[in-house]
């Protein structure tokens, strides 16, 4: 985890968050002293921001497990006088009938509580990442789905995107140079296929998106846009002269 900004301040009222998506291993990095824990002051608070495309499912030790919807965020008040408090996460794409499509993502830290009684965590996905929209005016509806076909990391997903002219959330997938997506049509004998490089371009940035495009008789076309990074409604909570706030992200990893 990449420590992002610790503050000193003297009395302010926190009411937004920003937020950020990649995928990298977690690696937590924290600074600071003048360290609360042991000091018999219990109110300390975790709030955790949701910086991807689809709601996440999240469990902080000692309590209820909470959804946070995309562009959210949940504030989690830690009781007692702890020097740490850990969490698990994770988030996927889903089908109507609420099954996986594509990888699942998964987020798992211990915060140090020691050198801050208000901690803000950006639950993100790396540039390693992408999330894949897609849009079919086709003649046929597309079934399956293939992601970075041909590959080692291959996904075949088997669901329909209809030729509705609507756009449809997929899933997050690998984001290489050579990712092909791949979808044959229903009927008849023919296919789509967008590659990287050719009909899009990663933009490498963290919370990156990809739509790709399906049009009447032809069969790769595509285009593709960064996410835009909305601001993240946080509890409003009051921060005392001898308190710090430290804002942190976490990049999610694959799960196994």
């Amino acid at each position: 985890m990449k420590l992002i900004l610790i503050c000193s301040i003297a009395a302010i009222l926190l009411s937004s968050c920003t937020r950020h998506d990649l995928i990298t291993a977690p690696n937590q990095n924290s600074n600071g002293s003048n360290g609360n824990a042991g000091s018999g002051n219990n109110n300390y608070t975790l709030t955790l921001n949701n910086y991807v495309f689809t709601n996440i499912t999240v469990t902080v030790s000692g309590q209820n497990t909470q959804i946070i919807t995309p562009g959210s965020s949940k504030t989690f008040q830690i009781t007692g006088d702890p020097e740490n408090v850990s969490y698990t996460a994770y988030t996927s794409g889903l089908n109507s009938q609420g099954v996986q499509v594509g990888l699942k993502l998964t987020w798992s830290n211990n915060i140090d509580l020691t050198t801050s009684q208000s901690n803000s965590i950006n639950l993100m996905a790396s540039s390693n990442f992408f999330f894949l929209k897609m849009e079919n005016s086709g003649p046929y509806d597309l079934s399956p789905v293939y992601v970075n076909f041909g590959t080692q990391s291959q996904t075949v997903d088997n669901i329909v995107i209809p030729n509705d002219q609507s756009t449809y959330s997929v899933g997050y997938y690998y984001a290489y140079s050579n990712t092909e997506i791949y979808a044959p049509w229903t009927g008849g004998n023919s296919s789509s296929a967008w590659y990287q490089g050719v009909q899009f371009t990663f933009p490498l940035t963290e919370n990156q998106v990809i739509t790709v495009y399906n049009t009447y008789g032809t069969s790769s076309y595509s285009s593709h846009h960064t996410s835009l990074k909305p601001i993240v409604e946080c509890s409003k909570t009051s921060i005392k002269s001898n308190e710090r706030l430290m804002i942190q992200n976490d990049y999610a990893n694959v799960a196994k």
